[in-house]
């Protein structure tokens, strides 16, 4: 997606502002950079999988769609970085990066 329309996606959320760039102040950000930062401090897993039974648990409800789209957004404001086996990925242009958020498997 071209970055003109970032501010767009899910509007509710207010994950980018007017320049396109991660807004950190949002609630939904914050509640996910917390809990990595959490998660992180306390030696707790950090995967898709721990993340959605979080997230999708009864205190915050969210749809994995959501999820995962806070994630990306979350990577694409470089904030986060996504591993898969023992590759590490820092830039959200590389495909197989965006795979591991966009797709539900790959996510889990």
């Amino acid at each position: 997606m071209s970055d003109f329309a970032l501010n767009t996606i899910e509007p509710g959320l207010k994950l980018f502002d007017q320049n396109n760039h991660l807004n950190t102040h949002s609630p939904a950000v914050e509640e996910i950079l917390h809990e990595l930062e959490r998660r992180e401090n306390k030696g707790l897993d950090r995967d898709g999988k721990s993340l959605l039974a979080h997230f999708e648990a009864t205190e915050y409800g969210w749809h994995p769609e959501v999820i995962r789209l806070l994630l990306a957004a979350i990577f694409r404001g470089g904030m986060l970085s996504v591993k898969s086996g023992n590759v590490v990925y820092d830039d959200p242009s590389v495909p197989a990066a965006r795979d591991k958020l966009i797709k539900a498997n790959d996510f889990k």
